[in-house]
């Protein structure tokens, strides 16, 4: 949720439809509301009210100074993660390609 703040600024649902596109097991739109909340309580977050003519009126999220420190700090772990995957699957495929 926090990379896809950093791209750009947007409401909840909104962003429940962009993590819909990225593959994750998506939270529901409740659960979603709820990281919001916590993340922007932690100082990860800042929301101000969309008062546009169109529609209800919404939070509108932003990634703030210290998510985005938050975000570079632990983007090296999720990369370390994603190596580590990486590995496992190339050694699934030697494997099914033995047994093939």
């Amino acid at each position: 949720m926090l990379v896809l703040l950093k791209e750009r600024e947007c409401h909840g649902y909104e962003l429940y439809r962009r993590l819909a596109t990225t593959g994750f097991v998506v939270p529901s739109a409740t659960q979603i509301y709820r990281l919001l909340r916590t993340m922007e309580h932690e100082g990860l977050l800042s929301a101000v009210w969309d008062l546009s003519e169109k529609g209800p009126a919404r939070r509108v999220y932003t990634l703030t100074s210290t998510g985005d420190q938050y975000l570079r700090e632990h983007i090296p772990s999720l990369l370390a993660e994603r190596d580590a995957f990486q590995v496992v699957l190339a050694i699934y495929r030697r494997v099914v390609k033995r047994q093939a």
